[in-house]
Formats: structure tokens, sequence, C-alpha cells
């Protein structure tokens, strides 16, 4: 299965494209830092996305999360 992942996911313009997504059948992780975006705009699609809290500006282990995905969309 194809794997997207989507930076900014939990904003307005990243949430709709996790629902494009998931339209096509694509597997889709969502990583967000929560500092525009809010859960919320994913809540109808919870238990279809993984969902990521994390800040790019802070190192940490979210550089893993990027080994396996076909696709990376950053909004």
């Amino acid at each position: 299965m194809t794997t997207a992942i989507v930076t900014g996911g939990a904003g307005f313009i990243g949430s709709h494209l996790v629902d494009a997504l998931l339209a096509e059948n694509i597997s889709v992780r969502v990583i967000d830092n929560y500092s525009t975006g809010r859960p919320e705009n994913l809540a109808h699609v919870a238990g279809q996305v993984e969902l990521v809290e994390a800040d790019f500006a802070k190192p940490g282990n979210w550089q893993k999360l990027f080994q396996d995905a076909d696709w990376v969309f950053h909004i």
C-alpha cells in the first residue's frame, strides 16, 4: 500500500488533503505540532490515520517516521 505523510495535516488545508488521500485508499501518517492545526480537524478520520505530534524544530525520533513513506506533503 502507498504511504503518504502530511506534515501540518491537522490544519485546515492539511486535513482536506488527508481526506483526499484516504479517498484514494492511500495510507496516511499525519505529523503536526499543533501550532496552528487542531486535532478536531481529523476527528472524523480517527482510526484511519496515524497521528503523530512532533515539532521539527526540536530533536526527536520523528526522522524515522519518513523511512517507509512514498510521498511527503509539507503543508
